[in-house]
């Protein structure tokens, strides 16, 4: 049998992530579809439909997929044909100042009226039974929440990866600006849209190394980007997502109720993990658990995107079309039970669960001189400097770019800024599922600081892999009678089985710059600071310990 030229893309989608062959090859795509929105603006879109595309009530449903990142290259890939080919009629939407529609793009701003008025266009269309589904991860993610929380929306189904419904508390949810990912987003889509942009980011990329460091830190994106970016500038200004800026751009508050199956798909080492959760409780706690996969991946890395078409495709399949789960996959095929997470440590596994979090039972390590100990035995503190003109570095973990989320953090833990609190090599395997804790009694010499503590696993090679992480900024933190401060910092939600022989490890700083801004220490406003204080940090043993949710 030949094959046409115009089967190979199919195929080869087919064969790069792992799908059954789909319902027909055959397809119609329309290119630059114009979409007026309610204030006269045009947003394009690309309608990817099967031949014979049927009219009315025997047309497919149409899953919407809104991105500011355009509307070909890999999110064709991940949404149009693959979708198209299998019951589906797929509209690809580029957002409001994006990949050719018009207005300006302002991150959050118009997603909502946007998406509404997308809907309200595509329902009147001959070719649109009504049924309306959306996909898409990251910030196509959050306009999928945008839309949905609308009454008007009805959305039948959302496919969701490595979102979050309230974008300001990834950039502000730990007290400092998630500088890296904050920066590094605002180049990439300030300079992607023009030919001389898009020759800068590929070929100037340590100008953003440069940037973080930038003094005040309001200069930062004009260091990135050659220009000023307004809406960096907003960010700046409101270094707090409880702030009115943020929360009118937040739907948090709207997720629960949200009554259309939802499917969430992400990984231990994405930046929007912890919200994501979040939203994943929210819906629960309405009656509306969606159903849930939790892979070893970071944001946007290879083998998350290699399970996002599998995925998707099976659920969209089962909620809209009625049809049972035909996936084969071990990571994406969807058994009886609505939860799916890869245990990452020693003998590594896919495991079903009933619902997220599962049963567990804390157990509690306590901190002593260097020691980390299953029983408190230990008074005094341990004390480091932190100098905001040296800043403790980053390592790895849930960042937007970079190559490994997880990395022998033995040299950096040899930094004099660093300090850890190790275990005995434990006597069995230990498995935690579930989010720890960590709570630490601190005092310094000046009261605006950070911490960032850090969970590792410790082989028999001596080397420190770090498992989850978080900072906590502690400049409004109120003093105990005392004058230490007492924090308690939820770790990023984790699965890990530390292997019989090997060790725990927590690992305290004032910082993880530039994956963190770092704490000037003088008070000043975020965007404006210029002055370094420096830090002299307790942490007192008494009172502080690590809590991990234990499995039977």
């Amino acid at each position: 049998m030949s094959l046409s030229w115009s089967a190979l893309p199919s195929m080869a989608l087919q064969r790069i992530f792992a799908l059954e062959a789909p319902d027909t090859r055959d397809l119609s795509v329309r290119r630059d579809v114009a979409i007026p929105m309610d204030d006269g603006v045009v947003l394009l879109a690309d309608h990817y439909a099967p031949r014979p595309l049927h009219l009315g009530n025997q047309a497919p449903p149409v899953v919407l997929v809104r991105s500011p990142y355009g509307r070909r290259g890999i999110f064709a890939a991940l949404y149009g044909r693959v979708l198209a080919e299998r019951g589906f009629q797929v509209v690809i939407q580029s957002c409001r100042g994006t990949a050719g529609s018009g207005g300006g793009f302002v991150p959050q701003v118009n997603e909502q009226r946007d998406g509404i008025a997308t809907v309200r266009w595509l329902r009147e269309q001959p070719w649109c039974n009504g049924t309306i589904a959306s996909a898409g991860m990251s910030y196509l993610g959050y306009t999928q929440y945008a839309t949905a929380v609308h009454p008007e929306a009805d959305i039948a189904a959302l496919a969701l990866q490595v979102t979050m419904a309230d974008l300001g508390e990834t950039t502000f949810g730990s007290g400092a600006l998630s500088l890296a990912n904050a920066l590094g987003w605002a180049r990439m889509m300030s300079l992607r849209s023009t030919v001389k942009g898009r020759l800068r980011l590929l070929t100037r990329r340590g100008e953003v190394q440069q940037a973080f460091s930038a003094i005040p830190l309001e200069t930062s994106d004009l260091l990135a980007a050659g220009h000023t970016i307004g809406w960096y500038q907003d960010w700046l200004a409101n270094p707090s997502p409880d702030l009115p800026f943020w929360r009118r751009q937040s739907h948090r508050d709207d997720v629960p109720g949200i009554t259309a199956p939802m499917s969430m798909l992400t990984g231990w080492y994405d930046l929007f993990l912890p919200w994501m959760l979040r939203d994943y409780a929210a819906l629960a706690a309405a009656g509306n658990a969606p159903e849930l996969t939790i892979g070893p991946w970071r944001h946007a890395s290879l083998g998350h995107g290699r399970a996002i078409p599998a995925t998707t495709i099976d659920f969209l399949r089962r909620r809209v079309l009625g049809h049972p789960a035909r996936l084969t996959s071990r990571t994406t095929s969807r058994t009886t039970s609505p939860v799916r997470i890869y245990v990452t440590g020693a003998d590594p596994v896919w495991r079903d669960l009933p619902a997220w979090p599962p049963t567990a039972s804390p157990q509690t390590w306590h901190l002593d001189a260097t020691r980390l100990l299953s029983e408190p035995d230990g008074t005094g503190s341990t004390t480091f400097r932190y100098d905001p003109a040296d800043p403790t570095p980053s390592v790895a973990g849930p960042m937007l770019e970079g190559s490994d989320a997880v990395v022998d953090n033995a040299d950096h833990e040899r930094r004099r800024d660093v300090i850890t609190f190790t275990s005995e090599p434990l006597a069995e395997t230990l498995e935690f599922i579930g989010t720890p804790t960590v709570q630490l009694r601190v005092a310094a010499d000046n009261h605006n600081h950070d911490v960032f503590v850090r969970l590792c696993e410790v082989d028999a090679q001596n080397r420190s892999w770090n498992v989850c992480d978080r900072l906590k900024r502690l400049d409004d933190v109120p003093p105990d009678a005392d004058g230490t401060r007492t924090v308690r910092i939820e770790l990023w939600p984790c699965a890990h089985r530390v292997a019989a022989g090997h060790r725990l490890r927590l690992q305290v700083s004032g910082g993880a710059h530039p994956r963190y801004a770092r704490n000037f220490g003088g008070g000043e406003p975020l965007a404006t600071a210029t002055r370094l204080h420096p830090a002299t940090i307790a942490v007192h043993h008494t009172g502080s310990c690590l809590t991990l949710p234990v499995q039977a």
